[in-house]
């Protein structure tokens, strides 16, 4: 039932005196959502119930998650325990119809369930996410050529809507151009004749597989991008993006230094690359993404894991604001990265090593999920089940893939 409905529930059972319903139902409801309004009907109960101390813990349970609550307490509980409401002097100094719990309406409530412990339930948290944040499209031909771009997760859902029998092609590039900035440079060497940067790309891929990127991406009708990480290695002597260069040598040197851009330089980054992609396709359906695989390592910040956080937040945030100025037509988000990151953690299933026990690299049953979702969004119908992915958790298992 949702809120509106629990609460009549719950009113019908205080003015009946049904108390022992009432803690029940009140205690129910606590375990799915721990929200300041079941848990005054709670003590409300105990209170009337003569249990006293225990209505007294359960407030100051109360007390440790909801530091506002002195002017929300109901009477009859704030007149049982006036001692440890002169203690709570934290008062809520907006107006009650302008805060989201005192009626203001909002758009969308976070609404997943706890636990998620099996993978049909993480499925169908996977699905909700889906359909609140991807619009829903008609769905097209399996013969559809789909091509992926970008880091490793786009290597995976092409190999697997292959496998398929998707015509899916992936344009594998090493992981040095795995940042907008270096995506944007690739790009501009495929798409603007006499571009700095073909030389370059020439000598290290060939000119037949420029040719053959071209090509690849003007003829398809499906586009994935996955950004994979923010930070990019740039010159000291004069701060240019060290591009298809051997950046572990001159790291080593100290000729380049690791910087991760600021929201607007990787904002730019990303607008001027779907705007590339435009000029290679004008029509297809183009899809971001973004890895959810953490930063391997950093040579800018004294953490990985804080360096990881400010890469991740900077794409997301850059993305959200190049998708909201809806500068490129149709591109969509598809959120990967929320499904391992978000959802992944608040589940006590593996998102991360399950197979090979590394911390940094998804676990397959999760990948696969979220290709056959992708695939289902797509075609109508998923390329692998329509089942969940199952969970196999076998650490010493040969792996099956890897984002990065």
């Amino acid at each position: 039932m949702d809120q509106e409905q629990l609460v009549a529930k719950l009113d019908s059972l205080l003015a009946s005196g049904d108390l022992s319903t009432l803690e029940s139902f009140s205690r129910q409801a606590l375990t799915q959502h721990r929200f300041y309004l079941w848990h005054l009907y709670l003590i409300l109960a105990l209170l009337r119930s003569g249990r006293r101390d225990d209505a007294a813990s359960e407030l100051d349970e109360l007390f440790t998650y909801k530091f506002n609550i002195a002017d929300r307490a109901w009477p009859e509980i704030k007149s049982a325990f006036p001692e440890k409401f002169e203690q709570h002097f934290i008062l809520n100094t907006m107006k009650p119809e302008v805060g989201i719990e005192g009626g203001a309406q909002v758009r969308k409530r976070w609404d997943v369930p706890y636990p998620l412990a099996d993978a049909a339930g993480f499925a169908r948290a996977v699905d909700q996410l889906v359909a609140d944040a991807v619009p829903a499209l008609p769905p097209l031909a399996r013969e559809t050529p789909v091509t992926t771009f970008g880091s490793c997760f786009a290597a995976n859902l092409a190999r697997m809507l292959k496998s398929a029998g998707v015509d899916a092609t992936n344009l594998l590039i090493e992981e040095s151009i795995n940042s907008p900035l270096a995506n944007r440079a690739f790009l501009e060497g495929l798409v603007e004749a006499g571009n700095a940067n073909v030389a370059r790309m020439e000598a290290t891929y060939g000119a037949e597989f420029l040719k053959r990127a071209r090509e690849q991406l003007g003829r398809a009708e499906v586009i994935v991008l996955t950004l994979g990480v923010a930070p990019a290695f740039f010159h000291r002597a004069d701060g240019r993006l060290a591009f298809l260069e051997d950046y572990r040598v001159l790291l080593h040197e100290g000729a380049v230094e690791m910087r991760t851009p600021g929201v607007e330089d990787t904002k730019r980054a990303i607008g001027d690359m779907l705007g590339l992609v435009r000029r290679l396709n004008a029509a297809a359906r183009l899809y971001v993404s973004i890895s959810p695989v953490p930063l391997m390592g950093t040579a800018e910040l004294a953490s990985a894991l804080t360096a990881d956080c400010v890469s991740k937040s900077t794409l997301r945030a850059a993305l959200h604001e190049v998708l909201q100025a809806d500068a490129v037509s149709g591109v969509h988000y598809w959120p990967s990265f929320e499904m391992v990151r978000w959802l992944g953690a608040h589940t006590t299933l593996p998102a991360f090593g399950a197979d090979d026990k590394v911390s940094r690299h998804v676990s397959n049953w999760l990948v696969e999920m979220i290709v056959e979702r992708f695939s289902h969004h797509l075609f109508g119908t998923p390329a692998a089940s329509a089942s969940p992915a199952s969970v196999k958790v076998a650490p010493e298992a040969k792996r099956l893939s890897r984002w990065s």
